[in-house]
């Protein structure tokens, strides 16, 4: 059972740093906040949910601690496409956000954008008519075999 005191306790902080003329708290310092407060785990579900609703819109706030896995286990849950491919479509996707273009130094604080079908595609397939150009179909110039 949730203490109300532990309760009005967390209202009083988040209304406070809501109301910060000199900043606009993130959602990232809201979640750390009231984590710390219900530290009993009553909070970790709701935090889950709002994670999972930010990536389904599109964007993700990369909070201290998270990993690429775990960001791609929120966005594609159950996936058949190989991580090693998600991973490389969200550097190509936000190249600001990996130190070196490395997936394994991911940024804290940053947004995500989930990359798309497209993007996966253009990961994975080549432009034909950049094919057609390196390979033309005139074979006549080639080596013929007996």
């Amino acid at each position: 059972m949730t203490n109300p005191i532990r309760f009005l306790g967390a209202a009083v902080i988040i209304a406070g740093l809501a109301a910060a003329d000199t900043t606009r708290a993130s959602e990232s310092s809201v979640d750390a906040a009231l984590s710390a407060l219900f530290s009993d785990g009553s909070f970790d579900s709701h935090i889950r949910d709002r994670r999972e609703s930010e990536v389904l819109e599109g964007s993700y706030e990369v909070r201290q601690g998270d990993t690429l896995d775990q960001i791609i286990e929120l966005a594609f849950p159950g996936s058949l496409i190989r991580n090693s491919v998600l991973r490389q479509a969200f550097v190509e996707r936000n190249p600001r956000a990996f130190r070196g273009n490395n997936p394994n130094w991911l940024l804290a604080g940053v947004t995500l954008d989930v990359p798309v079908a497209q993007d996966i595609q253009d990961l994975l397939f080549e432009d034909p008519a950049r094919i057609r150009e390196l390979y033309p179909r005139d074979t006549s110039g080639w080596v013929k075999y007996p």
